[in-house]
């Protein structure tokens, strides 16, 4: 939904489906796109991760599997099952996306990480990568990914223990 003002002060929302991609461009002095109160859709996925979990960014840039984990994975990002991430992102975009895993009262994590199913190493935050999950809590992945040249990377990673 989109709020436009009207001339008595009163917002109506206004719903625009865009079936493409837009662009929208901004100036030096002016933001190309200002918004508020915007809520992104949680794919909640009701296993646990298996051996090699998809992110399919199709399905948002959230994905929280509510079942506890059962054995370290690799994560393979793309955009869907049928579309690779280096077909949709063009060089010099990036994309953010949060992987979101309930431990139970043994820890597991994402060892491995492709991108359209080639591995890659993401460079941590604090220049530490994670040596493990931690028990009972959820465990969140967030990772940045920065379009280089094709099928080129740059993956900025941080892990949060929420328990």
């Amino acid at each position: 939904m989109i709020t436009n003002p009207v001339a008595s002060g009163i917002s109506a929302l206004v719903a625009n489906v865009f079936s493409a991609l837009q662009t929208f461009t901004g100036s030096i002095s002016a933001p190309a796109v200002l918004t508020t109160n915007i809520a992104e859709v949680t794919y909640l996925v009701a296993t646990a991760p298996p051996a090699v979990t998809n992110f399919y960014l199709s399905n948002g840039g959230i994905q929280y599997y509510t079942v506890a984990t059962t054995a370290n994975f690799t994560l393979n990002i793309a955009l869907s099952s049928s579309a690779t991430l280096n077909s949709s992102l063009a060089i010099g975009n990036s994309i953010a996306l949060t992987l979101e895993i309930l431990n139970g009262a043994t820890a597991y994590m994402p060892t491995a990480f492709q991108i359209d199913g080639v591995a890659f190493t993401p460079k941590w935050a604090n220049a530490s990568a994670p040596t493990s999950g931690n028990a009972s809590a959820i465990d969140t992945y967030t990772f940045v990914i920065q379009k280089t040249t094709a099928s080129t990377y740059t993956v900025l990673g941080s892990q949060v223990n929420y328990a």
